[in-house]
């Protein structure tokens, strides 16, 4: 039996380009930024013509951003195809943090947002103060800035996953059908490949993007995502929302999960306990609507674990993944009502899943 392929590249490069093009912007925005600071600085021009450097850089951003996102106002003119993409690659690139419940509240979690903020912006003294000294070059700035904004962004992390409620909370705030995440506990901190990004040492701590993260803030519009937690974890990862359970009794409650479950996404994995969760798919009969997300793993790992996803789930038997090098590797897999559909593509980046996504909400019908 053969799934429907749907090849990403042409996307990918798609979104790349406009990407790319939104990068001369970029650059001139940085510029006038840093040229605004140097006259502040120096009393050059006084604070008319810093106003107006910055208006400037603001407008050179703003168009930027439009660039990147296809807007049809600002490149229009090009065809459908190569600006499409990047327009649907947006429309689901909004974090689901932003619209997921959380406890707002929560001291140490306001506390960490806090001191993130404050290191955020006591970190462009000593950065632009550097660059100055060395004759305004603007890589001296990044370069003392990026372990400053390291530490910041990992304390503002911290203030997410601190904040994140736990799965009884979520259910009882979003009363729909949830999504169960199912992974192997190995996979739950996976980074993924973020895509370029000009401001790049504003985010330069590792786990500011996981595997986890990214799928769930893609999925959350299909339902509240949940999970059972890795048993001793003292603080959850950012991603789907847990509940820590017993050992005697996280079978039996992923039974009930999935039962209650409208969706089934899957970190592809091969362990004991993933391979007897794949098993009670079949059971339950949630054969229909299943996600399976490949990692970013070696192309014979990922065959190695689709092996086993075969023998636990009877849809997948049948179906032999492609391996051409024109083509790339799987990403994804949906199994659906009536056919299943597998995403591929060359790269496996934030911006190739991004597009995975995409296409995938487009199968479903489901607009985000």
């Amino acid at each position: 039996m053969s799934a429907r392929v749907v090849d990403l590249n042409a996307d990918v490069a798609a979104v790349r380009r406009l990407r790319a093009a939104a990068v001369l912007p970029q650059l001139a925005a940085l510029c006038c930024f840093a040229f605004a600071v140097l006259f502040l600085a120096v009393g050059i021009n006084g604070w008319k013509g810093t106003a107006l450097l910055l208006a400037i850089a603001a407008a050179l951003i703003a168009a930027a951003r439009a660039i990147e996102r296809g807007a049809v106002w600002i490149v229009g003119w090009l065809p459908s195809r190569r600006r499409e993409p990047a327009e649907a690659v947006h429309r689901l690139s909004h974090g689901a943090w932003s619209r997921t419940p959380r406890a707002q509240r929560s001291p140490e979690a306001r506390a960490s947002f806090a001191i993130a903020v404050v290191i955020y912006i006591a970190g462009i003294v000593p950065a632009v103060l550097a660059g100055i000294a060395v004759g305004g070059h603007l890589w001296i700035c990044g370069i003392v800035y990026a372990p400053i904004a390291a530490v910041a962004a990992r304390l503002w992390n911290r203030g997410r996953r601190q904040s994140a409620l736990r799965l009884q909370e979520i259910r009882r705030l979003d009363m729909r059908a949830p999504t169960i995440l199912l992974r192997s506990f190995d996979d739950d901190d996976l980074p993924l490949e973020k895509r370029y990004h000009l401001f790049w040492f504003l985010f330069t701590a590792e786990e500011m993007l996981t595997l986890e993260s990214f799928v769930v803030d893609r999925i959350w519009p299909l339902g509240p995502v949940i999970a059972i937690g890795k048993p001793g974890e003292q603080l959850s990862p950012l991603g789907a929302a847990r509940e820590y359970i017993p050992d005697e009794r996280w079978r039996s409650s992923i039974r009930t999960y999935m039962s209650d479950a409208r969706y089934v996404v899957s970190v592809l994995g091969a362990t004991p306990g993933l391979s007897w969760e794949y098993e009670q798919m079949q059971a339950l009969g949630k054969t229909r609507d299943v996600l399976v997300v490949f990692p970013p793993r070696e192309a014979d790992e990922l065959q190695r674990r689709w092996s086993v996803f075969q023998r636990m789930f009877a849809p997948a038997r049948a179906i032999a993944l492609q391996w051409e090098p024109f083509i790339g590797v799987p990403l994804l897999a949906f199994f659906g009502s009536d056919d299943t559909t597998i995403f591929y593509c060359q790269y496996r980046h934030e911006t190739a899943y991004a597009a995975a996504f995409s296409r995938l909400f487009a199968v479903l019908g489901n607009g985000v």
